[in-house]
C-alpha cells in the first residue's frame, strides 16, 4: 500500500469519534446548571483578586492567540479570507478577556471590565460570522501573496487598538455605562452581549454545516466552542452581580469553550504529523469543503502535486511527491524546484517550457517528459504536467509529476518485442502484415514494401487503396475480381482465409499468384482489431505445376496410345475377339464406377481391361482362331495367356499394380479359377470386377468355337454362380446395370 493511503487510513483513525460524541456532553450539564443556579442566585460575589485575570489569560486569550497565530500564517500562505475574519476575532475575543481580567482588579474598574469584555465578544462573534459565510460560500483569496501577511498584520493592530480606546474610554467614562454591581446591566450591555451570544451560536450553525461537508475535525472542535461559549456569555447574560455562582456558570462555559479549542488544535496538529504537512495547512483547509476536498485528492493523489511561484520557489508539496523525490514537506517548501529534483539538462528544458507558457494567455499548460532526480541522487524518467496561471499580475505554477520509470521499462520491453518481430517477419521473402478495420497497415514486412518499391514505414497507417488499384481492393464483379476487402472483412468477423490464387499485380506491372491466409487478431478482451496477412509469391511454383501437369497430360496420353496399341496387336492375332478388351473395359469402369472406387482406380481398372489379354501374343495364331473345339494341350496354351500379360505388364510403371489384375482375371472365389488358383480375399477387387465384364462379354460375343450365346445367357451365368465363382457385390451391381439402369455394350 502507498505510504499516503497509509497516512489517510492513520488520519481517519485520529478522527477521536468517541471523543466527538463525549465533547456534546456538556451542552445539556450546562443547561441544567443554568435553571439550577439562576433559581437559587443569591447574588453572592466571588471574586478572588486575579484569579479572572488567570483564568481569561490562560483560557480566553493565549488560546485564541494561537489560532489568530495559525490564521495569520495560513492567511499569508494562502489568502483566504475566511483565516483573516478568525484571525481577527480569536485577537478580538482573546484581548478582551485579558483586559476584562485585569481590570476587575483595578479601583473601579467592574464596568471598565465588563464593557470591555462585551464589546470584544461583539467584535469577535461579527467577525467569527463573516468568517463562517466566507468558509460556506467559498469566498475568493486575497491574491497578491506579498501583502497577505502585512495585511492581516495590521488588522491585528487595528483590533488591538480599538479594544485599548474602549478599555481606557470605558475606564474615564467617555463611553456608556455597560454594567452596575448590585443594580444590574443596563440595556446597552443586554444588548451587545445579547447579539454577541447570538451571533456566537449563528456562527456555530454555520461551522457545523461546513464540518458536515469538509468533515475536517478542527472544524467540527471550532463550532462545538462556539456554542458552549455562546451558552456561557447567556448565562452572563442574567446575572445582576458579577462574580455570583451564575455568573462562573457563564466564566466556565466559556473557559470550556475555549478547551474546545486547544482539542481542536491538538488534533489538528495530530493529524498534519500523520500527513508531514504544516499545521497551519491543516488549518486552513478545515474552513472550506470545497478546498478540503481538492487537498484530500492532492493528498491521495499517486502523483508528486507541487504548485510554485514566479521564481519556481516551492509552495505546496504533496505526500506522494515526499515518496517519490524523498523530501519531507518542510524540507521542500521554498526550496527552489529546479535545484531540488531536476538535473541541469531537465531544469533548462522545464524553464524553456514554463517560459513558452508564460508567453502566452493568461492561463496555458503543457506536458512534457524528462528526467528527474530523487533526495538519494537517482535519475529516473517522470512526466510533467505543468499549469500556470496568471494571478493579480504574478505567475503561480503547478506540476503533476508521475514517475514513468514503469512505463518505460514496458515501453522499452514492447520497442524490443516490436523490433523482434519486425526482424522476424523482414527475414522471410514472404509477405506479412496487419491491416486494421479501416483497411489500413499497421505493420508491414521489408519483402511486401519493396514489391511496391517503398520502404515498410512509408506504408504504416495507411490504406491498401494507396498501393494497388481500387478494384483489386473493393473488388470488381463485372469483371471477376473479388477484391482483397472481401476476405479482409470474413477475417474481421473471425474467420481464418483462406485463398490459395490471390492473382496481385507489382509496381512493375507484373502479375503474382500468392497463396494468401488472413487470421483474424483480437485483443485481451476478444474484441478483433486487425488482420494478419500472410502471402507466399507461388507463381513459379504454379508455372512448374502447369509444366507438370502438361507433362503428365503427354505422358498419359502416350502411355494411353501404347495401351490402344498393344491391344490393336492383339486383335490383329485374334480377329475374332476384336472389340473384346474394349468393351470388357467399358462394363469394368461402370461397375468400379457404381461401387464408388475412387476415379484413379477405375482409370487403372479400365486401362488393365483394354489390355488384361495381351499376353495371347504368346499363343500361336492358329490356336487362337481355331473354328473346332481345342484339345487339351491347346486349351492349356490358351490359359498360360494371362501370364504373358504379367509378363508384359509388370516392368511397366503404372500407379496400381494393372499387371496384377490381368494375371488374376481368370481367377474365380472358390478356387477354380486359374493360374493360381486363388479364394475370395486373395483377389484384387478390381481382379474380381475384371472377371465378371470378362464373362458377360465373352459370353454375349461369337468365338471361333462357337456362336455368341447373347446377353441374357451370360447374365445368368452371372447369376447362378455369383457368390460361388464371381463376387456377389460385383455381380449384383453388373446385373443391376444390365437389367435396371440399360446398360448396353458400344458397338
Amino acid at each position: 500500500m502507498r505510504q499516503d493511503q497509509l497516512n489517510n487510513a492513520e488520519v481517519r483513525k485520529q478522527g477521536f469519534g468517541w471523543l466527538k460524541s463525549l465533547a456534546l456532553l456538556p451542552l445539556p450539564v450546562f443547561i441544567v446548571l443554568i435553571i439550577v443556579f439562576s433559581a437559587s442566585d443569591t447574588g453572592t460575589a466571588f471574586e478572588p483578586p486575579y484569579l479572572l485575570a488567570v483564568l481569561n489569560i490562560l483560557f480566553i486569550a493565549l488560546i485564541p492567540f494561537t489560532i489568530a497565530y495559525l490564521a495569520w500564517r495560513s492567511y499569508a500562505d494562502g489568502g483566504r479570507l475566511r483565516l483573516f475574519y478568525i484571525g481577527c476575532g480569536m485577537v478580538a475575543f482573546g484581548l478582551g478577556a485579558s483586559m476584562a481580567g485585569i481590570a476587575v482588579n483595578v479601583n473601579a474598574g467592574l464596568n471598565t471590565s465588563v464593557t470591555v469584555f462585551n464589546s470584544g465578544a461583539l467584535l469577535a462573534a461579527i467577525l467569527f460570522v463573516a468568517a463562517a459565510i466566507s468558509s460556506l460560500i467559498n469566498a475568493p483569496r486575497h491574491n497578491l501573496a506579498s501583502h497577505r501577511a502585512l495585511r492581516i498584520g495590521l488588522c491585528y493592530l487595528a483590533v488591538f487598538l480599538v479594544m485599548s480606546f474602549l478599555c481606557i474610554a470605558s475606564y474615564e467614562n467617555l463611553v456608556p455605562t455597560f454594567f452596575v454591581q448590585g443594580a444590574g446591566p443596563t440595556v446597552l450591555r443586554q444588548f451587545v452581549l445579547g447579539t454577541a451570544a447570538a451571533l456566537f451560536a449563528i456562527s456555530s450553525v454555520i461551522f457545523l454545516i461546513v464540518y458536515s461537508r469538509s468533515r475536517a475535525d478542527f472544524t467540527y472542535w471550532f463550532s462545538l466552542a462556539l456554542a458552549i461559549i455562546a451558552i456561557g456569555l447567556i448565562v452572563v447574560f442574567f446575572q445582576k452581580v458579577v462574580g455570583s455562582p451564575v455568573g462562573w456558570v457563564g466564566r466556565a462555559a466559556q473557559y470550556l469553550g475555549c478547551a474546545y479549542l486547544l482539542v481542536g488544535i491538538l488534533v489538528a496538529y495530530r493529524i498534519s504529523n500523520i500527513k508531514q504537512i504544516p499545521l497551519e495547512n491543516e488549518f486552513a483547509r478545515s474552513f472550506n469543503y470545497l478546498e478540503t476536498n481538492y487537498k484530500t485528492l492532492v493528498e491521495m493523489a499517486p502523483y508528486a502535486v507541487i504548485s510554485c511561484d514566479k521564481q519556481s520557489r516551492i509552495l505546496t508539496w504533496n505526500p506522494a511527491a515526499a515518496m517519490i523525490f524523498g523530501y519531507k514537506s518542510g524540507e521542500a517548501i521554498g526550496a527552489y524546484l529546479q535545484e531540488l529534483i531536476l538535473p541541469r539538462e531537465s531544469a533548462l528544458l522545464l524553464n524553456s517550457e514554463l517560459q513558452k507558457l508564460e508567453g502566452q494567455v493568461e492561463r496555458s499548460s503543457t506536458k512534457i517528459e524528462t528526467t528527474a532526480r530523487r533526495k538519494q541522487g537517482e535519475d529516473f524518467p517522470v512526466e510533467v504536467s505543468m499549469a500556470v496561471e496568471k494571478v493579480s499580475g504574478e505567475w503561480l505554477g503547478t506540476f503533476i509529476i508521475a514517475d514513468i520509470t514503469d512505463r518505460k521499462r514496458s515501453e522499452e520491453a514492447i520497442l524490443r518485442s516490436k523490433l523482434l518481430l519486425q526482424s522476424v517477419i523482414d527475414s522471410t521473402p514472404d509477405w506479412m502484415y496487419v491491416k486494421d478495420l479501416q483497411h489500413k497497415f499497421l505493420l508491414v514486412n521489408k519483402s511486401f514494401a519493396e514489391a511496391q518499391n517503398i520502404v515498410p514505414q512509408d506504408m504504416i497507417n495507411k490504406a491498401d487503396t494507396d498501393f494497388f488499384a481500387e478494384e483489386l481492393c473493393l473488388g470488381n464483379p463485372d469483371k471477376g475480381i473479388r477484391g482483397f476487402h472481401a476476405d479482409d472483412n470474413q477475417a474481421f468477423q473471425g474467420k481464418t482465409v483462406h485463398n490459395p490464387g490471390n492473382i496481385i499485380t507489382w509496381a512493375d506491372g507484373s502479375m503474382h499468384i500468392y497463396d494468401t491466409y488472413k487470421i483474424p487478431l483480437a485483443d485481451q478482451s476478444g474484441k478483433i482489431y486487425a488482420a494478419l496477412v500472410y502471402s507466399r509469391d507461388i507463381t513459379g511454383q504454379r508455372k512448374a505445376e502447369d509444366e507438370r501437369e502438361a507433362s503428365f497430360k503427354t505422358i498419359h496420353k502416350t502411355l494411353h496410345d501404347v495401351i490402344n496399341t498393344m491391344a490393336k496387336i492383339v486383335e490383329m492375332r485374334d480377329p475374332y475377339t476384336s472389340g473384346h478388351q474394349g468393351r470388357v473395359a467399358e462394363l469394368a469402369g461402370a461397375i468400379a464406377r457404381e461401387m464408388k472406387l475412387d476415379d484413379s482406380r477405375v482409370e487403372h481398372l479400365m486401362m488393365a481391361a483394354s489390355i488384361h489379354d495381351v499376353g495371347k501374343m504368346y499363343v500361336p495364331a492358329d490356336i487362337l482362331s481355331k473354328p473346332g473345339k481345342l484339345s487339351d494341350i491347346e486349351w492349356a496354351m490358351i490359359k498360360t495367356h494371362v501370364e504373358g500379360s504379367y509378363e508384359i505388364l509388370k516392368d511397366l510403371e503404372f500407379d496400381q499394380p494393372i499387371a496384377i489384375m490381368a494375371l488374376q482375371h481368370h481367377e474365380r472365389l472358390d478356387g477354380s479359377g486359374y493360374p493360381n488358383g486363388l479364394k475370395g480375399e486373395e483377389m484384387m477387387v478390381e481382379a474380381k470386377i475384371l472377371a465378371v465384364a470378362d464373362v458377360v462379354e465373352a459370353m454375349s460375343s461369337h468365338r471361333p468355337y462357337r456362336p455368341a450365346l447373347g446377353i441374357d445367357k451370360a447374365l445368368e451365368e452371372i447369376s447362378v454362380n455369383k457368390g460361388k465363382l464371381y463376387d456377389p457385390d460385383v455381380a449384383d451391381i453388373c446385373l443391376k446395370l444390365f437389367r435396371q439402369q440399360g446398360f448396353k455394350f458400344e458397338g
